[in-house]
């Protein structure tokens, strides 16, 4: 009897551990970024994915094909929410590899210097054969060592006015039948990396009490949804972009 209790009991911890690794999350937008920046200096990127409403299991489980379908009028190839819950690892592998994307994409230009623009802004970049300019592009990324400065200055929430109104409380609703999702906000953020500054963005999303991120931009801002950031003077140049008093 003892035994078989156990036994009962170490299947109840290792399934209430199961579930807390899958319903992993941050307390507050500002925490998912530290926790971000944090692994990105450390080139940890399996742990930046968890930072992604789509990493876990439960959250996909959450979207909705058909209230997707019927916000955009149209079923769209793609889209990785035109498919029903039962090809959910096709959902969830799609809709990661674009964060995965953006991460990439983050990461690129802290890195890249300006003869990688093309690239950066989602074009090809031409070689010509030239093969200094690969080694160049190769070598850059690789030395993820030049990211351990990295550190997040500061969080704002973009343009409250724009986004507690009425019209966007009312978006936001209709998200919220596609996505699953209980609250979603967009903040700026000012990164710091070898006495450089940076400006991105961000689209946060809330499950019951814990935060991700569902997009790696700004939309009211106007930034690219690549996820990259943008090389600034300071944090006045930050304020005066975020239209921050």
């Amino acid at each position: 009897m003892k035994k078989t209790l156990v036994v009962v009991g170490l299947f109840f911890l290792f399934s209430v551990f199961s579930c807390a690794q899958q319903r992993g999350g941050f307390k507050s937008p500002e925490e998912v970024v530290k926790y971000l920046a944090q692994n990105i200096k450390t080139g940890n990127f399996e742990n930046v994915l968890k930072t992604s409403a789509y990493y876990y299991d439960d959250i996909i489980a959450e979207f909705n094909a058909k209230e997707m379908a019927k916000r955009l009028n149209s079923i769209q190839f793609t889209n990785y929410l035109n498919l029903p819950n039962e090809y959910h690892s096709i959902i969830k592998a799609r809709s990661l590899g674009q964060h995965a994307l953006n991460i990439q994409m983050f990461v690129s230009s802290l890195l890249l210097t300006d003869e990688f623009s093309d690239f950066l802004d989602a074009e090809p970049l031409i070689l010509n054969d030239n093969e200094q300019l690969l080694n160049r592009y190769l070598s850059s990324l690789s030395n993820i060592q030049n990211l351990n400065t990295l550190e997040l200055i500061r969080m704002d929430i973009c343009m409250p006015e724009l986004q507690f109104s009425d019209a966007h409380k009312q978006n936001i609703e209709r998200q919220k039948l596609c996505y699953g999702f209980d609250e979603q906000i967009e903040y700026t953020a000012l990164f710091r990396l070898n006495n450089r500054y940076y400006i991105g963005g961000y689209i946060f999303v809330k499950y019951g009490s814990n935060w991700y991120i569902l997009g790696y931009n700004s939309l009211f801002l106007g930034q690219s949804p690549l996820g990259t950031v943008e090389q600034i003077s300071g944090e006045d140049e930050y304020l005066y972009k975020c239209e921050i008093k």
